[in-house]
């Protein structure tokens, strides 16, 4: 019985996973404590997708949470406060192009998600935040810089 049940935690373990593979290659370039101030300040996105809902694309800029130096928060009924005590930055390969990724390993109402931050920006984003839940895709957002953006007259972003 004790064999049976090593057995299937083990191959639990083995197959768990690991939303970075979905990268030619990765390889560890440093890691913190919190998010780098760089990156922290207003999360305002141009588009994203949601698990079961279709695509968002070339939308107007809009403010949808925050990224604090270990949480971030996604405005919503009610709010998604992703938790974490360390940040990965990885330097990966995708298809010929290297770029950097930042892994977050998070924690939200008892439950673990990974957050991968894509630094490598598109025709309308700067960045991409894609959160897994269980290895499973669950939210893309598309992250424009904040200095990127030019204030119009009478509107908050």
């Amino acid at each position: 019985m004790k064999k049976t049940l090593l057995l299937i935690l083990l191959c639990s373990i083995f197959s768990f996973s690991n939303v970075l593979e979905k990268y030619d290659s990765y390889v560890l370039d440093d890691s913190d404590v919190e998010m780098s101030s760089a990156y922290t300040g207003p999360l305002i996105t141009t588009g994203g997708a949601m698990a079961g809902i279709s695509a968002i694309e070339n939308m107007e800029p809009t403010k949808i949470g925050s990224v604090e130096s270990n949480k971030i928060t996604l405005i919503d009924e009610p709010n998604e406060v992703y938790v974490f005590d360390f940040v990965k930055y990885y330097q990966v390969t995708l298809d010929a192009d290297t770029f950097y990724v930042i892994k977050i390993d998070s924690k939200m109402n008892e439950h673990s998600y990974e957050i991968l931050i894509e630094l490598k920006d598109g025709p309308n984003y700067d960045r991409t935040m894609n959160i897994y839940e269980n290895g499973k895709p669950k939210t893309l957002i598309l992250w424009v810089e904040n200095n990127r953006l030019t204030p119009k007259k009478n509107r908050e972003i």
